[in-house]
């Protein structure tokens, strides 16, 4: 995951068979660089046949300050695939305590199932922007994460969905995490707020084990190449 700088431009296009899983991560953070007027673009299309499941676990993507980025991730799910996701972004380099005080970022997410879209997710911010600051927004802190989760077919009864919550929501209460949860449909959605990137990737992982047992018999699994 090398940075992207300035008038780049990186596509990435996934595309699971029928009853096929893939897990696909990086091996470090992700970076967008200081521009000096380009715009740097990013674009993802994901599409999961049926009874097929993709994790999509990308490490932390950094906001350098002045950097002028625009990301869009399309995923497009059968009825019967599943999947497993997140975005996290770190703004600023924490190392220098770096804010972000010039520049743009734009990032648009957008899940489809049958050709139906079932969540979409929008973020759009200028440097030194009062959303990063205010209660309604980052209220100061520098990591902000979604985690998306999407139950294979024979996992979709609320009741199951809302029990499985529940268990979840017990976990991050004792990891004692800044995370929130959510259901829309038949798809659930966890958010982080906080300051340590590792903090996030660690809920995350935490809640994807919980849904890969419950809903797969598949144990935690964590990507080997986290540990190179």
């Amino acid at each position: 995951p090398a940075g992207i700088a300035g008038g780049d431009e990186l596509s990435i296009q996934v595309d699971l068979a029928e009853g096929s899983h893939a897990l696909i991560t990086t091996p470090g953070a992700g970076k967008w660089y200081r521009s000096a007027g380009q715009t740097a673009r990013q674009h993802i299309s994901l599409s999961v046949a049926d009874n097929a499941l993709l994790e999509w676990l990308p490490q932390e993507a950094m906001l350098f300050n002045q950097a002028i980025a625009d990301t869009q991730t399309s995923i497009h799910l059968s009825d019967s695939a599943a999947f497993i996701g997140w975005d996290m972004l770190v703004i600023g380099r924490q190392s220098r305590q770096e804010k972000f005080l010039q520049g743009s970022y734009h990032n648009q997410l957008a899940i489809f199932q049958n050709q139906q879209l079932i969540f979409q997710d929008q973020l759009y911010i200028e440097g030194d922007d009062l959303w990063l600051t205010s209660p309604l927004g980052m209220h100061g802190r520098a990591v902000m994460g979604a985690l998306y989760l999407v139950p294979p077919q024979s996992q979709r009864q609320e009741d199951a969905l809302d029990a499985q919550i529940d268990l979840m929501r017990e976990l991050v209460m004792r990891m004692q995490m800044p995370l929130r949860m959510t259901r829309l449909g038949h798809t659930i959605v966890a958010r982080y707020l906080g300051d340590d990137a590792r903090q996030c990737i660690d809920g995350f992982a935490g809640l994807r084990a919980k849904c890969r047992k419950y809903w797969f018999g598949l144990d935690e699994e964590l990507p080997r190449i986290w540990r190179t």
